[in-house]
């Protein structure tokens, strides 16, 4: 029994071996102003993002496998296995004026349900699905200072055990799924 959200709610899941696939997707994040900025980071991705669908008037939050530590996910069969992991450091990615990165998403959502293999009250855990066709908003958070952190030694914009500070800015902009081309979001100006 499913938990959580998910954009194809009034769909059946696919089995396994569907044609049913997502499409990934790719956002470019620009900084065309004249200060650097700083970005929540990942350990896999420079800049995380949250993507948004309206749902009855509001919008919802997708829950995206790129923004999960850790997940617990549910198993073809049987109780769900939990996980023991060790947080990571908090990641600040700096971007340059007048410089971008790209992001990758995998087309897909995390979504939660619980398991009951032995009657109530069950576990938790995560099944990815295909998030459908369809209008979202991309969301990404900056900040225009950072606080502590030491530069990663492979990357000197990305800054380890870095808190962010300053001025928090979001920046959110509408595109049709999916998407051949990249989505495009600025800061500054």
């Amino acid at each position: 029994m499913g938990t959580a959200w998910w954009t194809g709610r009034d769909l059946t899941p696919p089995a396994a071996d569907s044609a049913f696939e997502p499409t990934p997707a790719v956002f470019r994040v620009r900084n065309i102003g004249d200060e650097p900025l700083y970005f929540e980071s990942t350990m896999l991705l420079p800049v995380r993002f949250d993507l948004l669908q309206r749902y009855c008037g509001r919008l919802q939050k997708l829950e995206l496998p790129e923004n999960h530590f850790c997940p617990t996910l549910c198993p073809d069969e049987g109780p769900a296995q939990e996980r023991d992991c060790g947080r990571p450091p908090r990641i600040m990615q700096r971007l340059p004026p007048g410089e971008d990165t790209a992001v990758g998403w995998s087309g897909t959502e995390q979504v939660g349900l619980r398991r009951m293999c032995d009657g109530p009250p069950g576990q938790f855990c995560l099944v990815n699905r295909v998030t459908v066709p369809g209008t979202y908003t991309l969301e990404v958070c900056a900040f225009t200072g950072v606080a502590g952190g030491r530069p990663d030694p492979n990357d000197p914009n990305r800054l380890m055990d870095a808190t962010p500070a300053g001025i928090h800015l979001c920046r959110r902009i509408e595109f049709r799924y999916p998407t051949r081309r990249p989505v495009e979001i600025q800061f500054g100006g």
